[in-house]
């Protein structure tokens, strides 16, 4: 497993970047509260939106998971 924090955030930056690594699975990801994002991101992306800022962020507070990860002051500091 790898920690890939600049992966997370060069897709919220660019959400067509997940053209590229869309073959990763949250369980590439060594910390937990990646995993959620990833999966967030995966997600929004299922469901036919675009991966941003805002969609991941209710995806994660719609999972409960917001505030696990440190709130939407974490996924800013991705960016």
């Amino acid at each position: 497993m790898v920690e890939l924090e600049a992966v997370v955030g060069a897709v919220l930056i660019n959400p067509d970047a997940l053209d590229e690594i869309g073959w990763m699975e949250s369980k590439h990801f060594y910390l937990h509260t990646h995993r959620w994002i990833w999966d967030a991101i995966l997600v929004v992306r299922g469901a036919g939106n675009v991966p941003d800022f805002i969609t991941v962020r209710d995806a994660l507070d719609n999972a409960n998971q917001l505030s696990e990860i440190g709130g939407a002051a974490y996924l800013v500091q991705l960016l």
